[in-house]
C-alpha cells in the first residue's frame, strides 16, 4: 500500500479517488482543515481551479468537503468508484440477506461489465461472504 496520494485529473473516477484519501487521511492522522488543504495539492490545474472558485472551503468537515468535491468534479457512477464500494460494503443490522443481496448485485452490476461475469461474481462472492 503506497502511503502517499498520486496527482488526479478528476473527475475520472473521484470517488475511488476519494476513498484512498481517506485511507491516507487516517494512516496520516490529518484533521479536517489540513487535509482539505493537502488534497489541493494534489489535483490538476483545472479542477484546483472549479474547486477554488466555490471560495474557500476550509470551515467544512471533510465529509462536507468529499460531497462538494463530487459535485463538482465528479461522476457518481464509475466503475472503479462502485467495485471500492462494493468491497467495502457491510450489511445494516436490519437489512435482511435478501436485501443485502439486492445492493450487492446493484453495486456489481455497475462495477462491472456484461464480459466480466467472472470478475463480478467472485466480487459478488466477496462482498456476501464480507458483509
Amino acid at each position: 500500500y503506497q502511503r502517499r496520494v498520486r496527482v488526479t485529473k478528476p473527475p475520472k473516477d473521484i470517488e475511488a479517488y476519494l476513498i484512498a484519501w481517506n485511507h491516507y487521511k487516517r494512516i496520516t492522522g490529518l484533521q479536517d482543515v489540513p487535509a482539505i488543504q493537502s488534497f489541493y495539492t494534489y489535483l490538476d490545474e483545472d479542477s484546483h481551479q472549479k474547486l477554488s472558485a466555490l471560495g474557500n472551503q476550509e470551515h467544512l468537515s471533510w465529509s462536507e468537503f468529499k460531497r462538494l468535491v463530487i459535485k463538482t468534479l465528479g461522476t457518481r457512477d464509475s466503475p472503479l468508484a462502485m467495485r471500492c464500494k462494493l468491497r467495502c460494503l457491510k450489511q445494516g443490522q436490519a437489512e435482511s440477506v435478501q436485501d443485502f443481496y439486492s445492493r450487492i448485485l446493484s453495486l456489481a452490476s455497475k462495477a462491472f461489465e456484461e464480459s466480466q461475469g467472472s470478475e463480478k461474481d467472485m466480487a459478488m462472492k466477496e462482498a456476501l461472504s464480507a458483509g
